[in-house]
């Protein structure tokens, strides 16, 4: 029983100290580059020291990875309901509004991954999650037998759906959920006479 409390204990020790390093690491992200980022200056603004930055991490870059690989679970977890939703259920508007609501609900998060220092792979990794969920649903949404034409389909309104959603990012969440929700919707419905060519 003693040794289970002081387990609790450490385990939420941890969760504190994870959680002021991953806000120094956002706080110095907004200021500068991740080059210029270093785990004396981290430990530094999370007032710890370095000894206690690497019992979580092997440095900043690993730092990075592992609060980007955070992120996405979280956006493919929040997702997860739509892949087993019946297709009468199911509305491009409430899959974008999960979508946009994951992002903004974690802002600052959102803001420094979109960081172009941290690297072009992490928007191709949320295009991939939004791909993988896609393809799950695709067959109860469309008749369409082709999954080479719907790639494709899906890569362009991916991509043209990115810009937009981080164009909404870099004006700091500007619009509410619903209405940037609803442009990406129109849009979509717009672009689905694709499979009618």
């Amino acid at each position: 029983m003693e040794k289970e409390i002081k387990t609790k204990k450490e385990d939420q020790r941890s969760l504190i100290t994870k959680r002021m390093i991953k806000e120094a690491f956002y706080g110095l992200l907004q200021k500068e580059d991740i080059s210029k980022i270093n785990v004396k200056k981290l430990c530094e603004e999370a007032s710890i020291n370095r000894g206690t930055f690497y019992l979580y991490y092997k440095d900043i870059y690993d730092l990075k990875d592992s609060l980007i690989d955070e992120y996405i679970e979280k956006l493919q977890t929040s997702l997860l309901p739509i892949i087993y939703m019946k297709k009468e259920e199911l509305t491009d508007r409430e899959m974008i509004k999960t979508i946009l609501k994951v992002l903004k609900d974690n802002d600052v998060m959102t803001k420094a991954i979109l960081n172009k220092n941290l690297g072009p792979s992490i928007i191709d990794r949320l295009v991939e999650v939004g791909k993988i969920v896609t393809l799950n649903i695709y067959p109860k949404v469309f008749n369409a037998k082709d999954m080479t034409e719907f790639e494709t389909y899906y890569n362009f309104v991916s991509n043209g759906a990115m810009a937009i959603i981080i164009d909404w990012i870099k004006k700091d969440f500007n619009e509410d959920v619903d209405s940037m929700s609803k442009k990406l919707e129109k849009l979509l419905k717009a672009s689905l006479n694709y499979f009618e060519l």
